[in-house]
């Protein structure tokens, strides 16, 4: 349904769809990849609720432990979420879409497009079937995710600036 929402440039309700689907199976991949299946649950007021910032935080919330789930999505894929759902620079779009930040009709096409791709990775890395990765538009996205760099990481942006700024001073 997200993807026909996004044939139809509704963005906006493409996104609202996909997020919590994209959210709900990474956190079923973080707990199966850290044991700690206790930590699937959904909201609830007795219960810490596996949020974006935890299932892509370095350590577990013993601050101690490596979270496995890094290794198991690779590095392109992490850089990804994080440029997505946690840099301060970047949208953000769980945290804002989710809390009312934004302007729905705002939301761009590359953006709705880039979340698509991403979800269509995921999708294609847990298939059980291997054919899956030889169809063109899956194997579009394995390329791009290959060439993916940060673009809202802190050393992304600090190189943009002294580039900018080192590419004015030639001038």
């Amino acid at each position: 349904m997200s993807v026909l929402l996004l044939l139809d440039s509704r963005y906006h309700h493409s996104l609202v769809l996909l997020l919590p689907a994209l959210e709900h199976g990474l956190r079923r991949v973080f707990a199966c990849v850290n044991h700690c299946p206790h930590r699937v649950l959904t909201a609830e007021s007795t219960a810490l609720y596996t949020t974006f910032d935890e299932i892509l935080s370095p350590t577990l919330h013993d601050h101690l432990s490596p979270n496995r789930l890094h290794h198991e999505i690779g590095p392109a894929k992490l850089e990804c979420l994080l440029d997505l759902l946690v840099q301060p620079e970047g949208p953000r779009l769980r945290d804002r879409i989710s809390h009312g930040e934004v302007d729905f009709y705002s939301l761009s096409k590359p953006l709705a497009n880039h979340v698509v791709s991403l979800c269509a990775l995921f999708c294609a890395h847990y298939s059980l079937d291997p054919t899956l990765t030889s169809e063109p538009p899956i194997a579009k996205c394995l390329a791009v995710e290959k060439s993916y760099r940060p673009l809202f990481h802190p050393a992304s942006l600090l190189k943009r600036e002294v580039l900018y700024y080192t590419a004015d001073s030639i001038v």
